[in-house]
Parts: C-alpha cells; sequence; structure tokens
C-alpha cells in the first residue's frame, strides 16, 4: 500500500507539473512580419488598405441551428506577402471548445487553459491572392466519414485553387471542434458575423498563437 501511495502521488505530481509547466510557457511573439492594416496595397486594378481588402475577401461562417455550437466572437486577420502573393490569414474566434464526453471537457478545457492561454478555440484559413485576385484558399477539415461529435476527429489539410468569383466563400462547422468545410450542411444553418479586426501582438502573446493553428504559406 505504502508503494501505491507513492506512485499516486508520483502520478499526480507529474501532471500538476506537465499543467503548470504548459501554463507558464508559451505566448511568444510573433517571429514573422505581416502588413499594417493600413498600408497600401494594388490588387485586381485598384489600391486600397489591406484592413479594405481583408474586408472584401472575408469568408462567411456557418453553423447548424440544433448543433451545441459557442458564439464566434470574432474574425482576426493578419496579411503576409511572400513571392509575390498575399496570404490573407482569417482566424475565428469561438468562446469555447466543448468535448462531447461530458466527463472529459472539464479535464480538456483546464487543458486548453494551460497550454492556449485561454479556453477559445482559434481556427485559421487562409486565401492567397495575386495582383489579379484570388488564387487558393487553405484550411483544415475532418475526414469526410466523421460525425459532428467524433471523440477525436483527424485534422485533414485542404488547399483548393478558388477564382475571385468564389468571394466571399462559406465555410460550415463540420465538427464539435470547429474544423470547418466547403459542402453546405443539410440542417437549418445560420449566419454567425463577428467583428474583423487585426491579429495584433497582445492577443497573439495572450492566446499563444504560437502553439495554435497557423498560417499556411504555399
Amino acid at each position: 500500500m505504502r508503494i501505491l501511495r507513492w506512485f499516486v502521488w508520483i502520478c499526480i505530481f507529474l501532471l500538476v507539473g506537465t499543467w503548470v509547466l504548459a501554463r507558464v510557457t508559451g505566448g511568444a511573439s510573433r517571429t514573422f512580419p505581416v502588413i499594417a492594416p493600413d498600408a497600401m496595397l494594388h490588387l485586381m486594378g485598384r489600391t486600397q488598405s489591406a484592413a479594405a481588402w481583408a474586408a472584401n475577401f472575408r469568408p462567411e461562417f456557418y453553423a447548424a441551428k440544433e448543433k451545441p455550437t459557442e458564439p464566434l466572437l470574432t474574425i482576426w486577420y493578419q496579411v503576409q506577402v511572400q513571392k509575390g502573393q498575399y496570404y490573407f490569414t482569417y482566424h475565428p474566434v469561438w468562446q469555447d471548445e466543448t468535448h462531447p464526453i461530458a466527463s472529459v471537457d472539464f479535464c480538456y478545457r483546464a487543458w486548453r487553459w494551460a497550454f492556449y492561454g485561454a479556453v477559445a478555440d482559434v481556427e485559421a484559413l487562409t486565401i492567397r491572392v495575386s495582383s489579379a485576385g484570388p488564387t487558393g484558399i487553405a484550411y483544415e477539415t475532418a475526414s469526410s466519414d466523421a460525425p459532428y461529435d467524433a471523440i477525436q476527429p483527424k485534422h485533414v489539410r485542404i488547399k483548393e485553387s478558388i477564382e475571385a468569383s468564389e468571394i466571399p466563400m462559406r465555410f460550415y462547422i463540420r465538427t464539435w471542434n470547429h474544423l470547418l468545410t466547403r459542402q453546405p450542411l443539410r440542417d437549418g444553418i445560420m449566419h454567425q458575423k463577428p467583428a474583423l479586426e487585426p491579429l495584433t501582438e497582445e492577443p497573439y502573446r495572450l492566446y499563444k498563437m504560437d502553439r495554435r493553428a497557423r498560417a499556411i504559406l504555399w
């Protein structure tokens, strides 16, 4: 019994130590350059600010009415340029991410708070834009056979070619952890319309974005 008690205490110590370490680490500053929201960009034959272009290319998010989902609080964006291509990355921020197994959800939430700095779920999708207009989209979805409440949905990265006529693009919440799909939902849907805001350094560090879904440049 004494050995068993020591074993239990060691396990507890390791679990708590891992949780504390996750909480006090992370939250690094951005290590790559981004274009300022007020910078002027010449795209598709006209010139306007990066913020205005981000609003033009802004995707739309929809959720099934009868599925439990948390409020979409805001959409952060950041703009990068690489080899003449502009990458508009949008980060939808959901208030929470509720695990489908209630008994697991408390521990899952506690871990998210420690590892990611907040229980909020922040996803990412990137629209690639050339001087002539949008050319590609990258995001993460779930495997085609995964139900909405799959215990551990597999993340599948998607890269697709698009045209300017497909803007604004519609995305639907595919699973409880907010993986996305472009396939319309069969059930009734509701359009989530939060504010669009630039991703500044403060939330980047606070939400430990260095550990979350990032821009996909290709």
